[in-house]
């Protein structure tokens, strides 16, 4: 999300953090991120994880997708 335009994003290049890793899947022709895949340590569900999404005015709280569903989450506007 906060990566400098000289270095944009391919697919398949991977962050890792300790309990975290994420994918990218999809580039703009920018070198943004278009699709993601996430993978974490723990359940989703589990009480490690504090869920959030950006919104006009700030942060809301959020639900993960049970387990085969799938969300898309658009960028705040």
């Amino acid at each position: 999300m906060f990566r400098s335009p000289a270095r944009p994003f391919h697919p398949g290049d991977v962050v890792k953090l300790s309990n975290m890793e994420a994918t990218v899947t999809d580039v703009l022709k920018d070198g943004r991120p278009m699709k993601v895949e996430f993978r974490f340590a723990s359940p989703l569900e589990s009480s490690e994880w504090l869920w959030m999404r950006g919104t006009r005015t700030g942060l809301a709280a959020w639900k993960p997708p049970q387990v085969g569903e799938t969300v898309v989450v658009s960028a705040a506007q």
